[in-house]
């Protein structure tokens, strides 16, 4: 433990196993598939989208399982989301941790955790694993079965990007096939990304009425409802498997389409992205209004499967995350940085306050935001920011992140 001391956010495990009771407890190990969503952000998914939601599959699933309404991602891009959904990482560089390249520091994460209790491990992705780091990231996980675009047929590329989600979906239980249990698999989709065309293969699709916002964005829209079925279809494919019963699903997004949050005038919204976890082991389902993000997965995650399945978490760990919220009330405890394409890292979520660069917002129950004049209050923020700004590149520059480089 001495040696923590230069790794400055190396902290004991302590996040609360906020998820047990609502699961089942057992002795065998589920397997657990976490699906990133591009584009899949509240603004047009779940209960009072602001424009509409444009997802009924999963806002079905969030009914069947657990769902947490005020849940943000922490950065603007899909560099952010997977340091952060499986190893609630630091910001890192630029343009995220991953931007560090071969300097990227060592850590710990959910794939870690899992492989020092026998699961196996894959990755799936429809386009190039080597775009903004994520291969690198992905190796450097140890994972075992890797898919990106390479593993496809040329025919089946439709974009600029890749595979659609439901090609990535079907093609994933290939992979299964020599996969031994327990194992953790994640995903990452790409439909719901500019030029957002739409495959007409799973139409159908809802048509945004009238001139309003949703209209504007008529093919991104589409292209949400289209992701929307290719998630069904592949839950109810994953249904006829064996393991489903001993399965848990996590299903969140990476942020909101570009330039939405433009028209809706909310600084929060290409933020602002919902989390389900549904599983046949949940004994009952939940909707929460606990403030939390992409950070708090994996620790929560760790703990469920600590305290219901008998998997010993480490005494320590670097996770900036504390664990989700389930609270049905809305509360606002967290601190999180809202990461930027731009570099400029001036958007703090600080508890019940929104630094925004220049400014500070009171952030209302509804997520509203209401500009406050308070010069003391406003430097306290930005200070707890400015620290947060140093160790950040202290332990990402240095690699006193975790101790790997000590094992």
């Amino acid at each position: 433990m001495a040696l923590y001391c230069f790794f400055p956010l190396i902290h004991s495990t302590d996040a609360p196993n906020v998820l047990g009771a609502f699961f089942q407890e057992g002795s065998i190990r589920p397997n657990i598939v976490i699906i990133v969503c591009e584009g899949l952000a509240r603004a047009y998914s779940g209960p009072d989208a602001k424009i509409g939601s444009f997802t009924p599959f999963l806002d079905s699933l969030a009914q069947a399982g657990l769902y947490w309404e005020n849940f943000f991602a922490c950065s603007d891009r899909t560099y952010g989301a997977l340091p952060n959904v499986f190893g609630s990482m630091p910001i890192g560089g630029t343009r995220g941790v991953l931007s560090l390249g071969h300097s990227l520091p060592d850590f710990y994460s959910l794939y870690d955790f899992t492989h020092a209790h026998g699961y196996s491990s894959g990755f799936y992705y429809g386009g190039w694993l080597g775009f903004d780091g994520m291969e690198r990231f992905i190796l450097k996980n140890d994972v075992q079965l890797v898919m990106d675009e390479v593993g496809f047929p040329s025919e089946a590329r439709r974009s600029n990007w890749g595979v659609p989600d439901h090609v990535l979906f079907d093609s994933s239980f290939s992979g299964l096939r020599d996969q031994q249990e327990p194992y953790m698999n994640g995903f990452l989709t790409l439909t719901l990304h500019s030029p957002y065309s739409v495959p007409k293969d799973l139409g159908p699709y809802l048509n945004p009425p009238g001139t309003g916002i949703a209209a504007r964005f008529a093919s991104a829209m589409q292209c949400a409802h289209y992701s929307d079925r290719a998630l069904s279809r592949f839950l109810d494919s994953y249904r006829s498997r064996p393991e489903y019963e001993r399965t848990i699903f996590v299903i969140t997004g990476d942020h909101c389409i570009e330039k939405l949050d433009k028209y809706t005038a909310d600084p929060l919204d290409i933020f602002h992205v919902p989390l389900i976890v549904y599983s046949p082991l949940l004994t009952r389902s939940g909707s929460f209004r606990g403030v939390c993000s992409h950070w708090d997965i994996p620790p929560s995650l760790a703990a469920l499967m600590e305290g219901n399945f008998q998997m010993q978490r480490p005494e320590a760990n670097p996770w900036m995350g504390g664990g989700l919220d389930t609270s049905k009330d809305y509360r606002s405890d967290r601190s999180f940085p809202l990461g930027r394409i731009t570099g400029n890292h001036d958007t703090y979520f600080h508890r019940e306050y929104l630094l925004l660069r220049e400014d500070l917002y009171q952030v209302g129950p509804c997520l509203d935001l209401t500009l406050i004049r308070n010069e003391e209050k406003k430097q306290q923020i930005a200070n707890q920011l400015d620290a947060y700004l140093i160790i950040n590149s202290f332990v990402c520059r240095r690699n006193r992140l975790w101790l790997g480089a000590f094992r």
